[in-house]
């Protein structure tokens, strides 16, 4: 299983690399909905005022919600 420290991290990694890496986020709300085993999944990240809600997913099957506090 991967730990949810390591999902977040991946989310703040991306955030970092492709938005605003200057500014500095608080994680706030993130839920594990299931075990998520080493592997690739498609995930969205989705800006809506100062809010970055994120999601990992397999298929239909939401894995991980969250949000990015900007």
């Amino acid at each position: 299983m991967v730990p949810g420290s390591l999902i977040i991290h991946a989310f703040l990694q991306i955030y970092g690399e492709l938005m605003l890496p200057e500014n500095p986020v608080q994680v706030e709300n993130f839920r594990f909905r299931h075990f998520v085993s080493p592997g690739e999944y498609q995930y969205e990240m989705a800006k809506n005022d100062n809010v970055i809600r994120c999601r990992l997913f397999d298929k239909s099957l939401t894995l991980v919600t969250g949000n990015l506090l900007l």
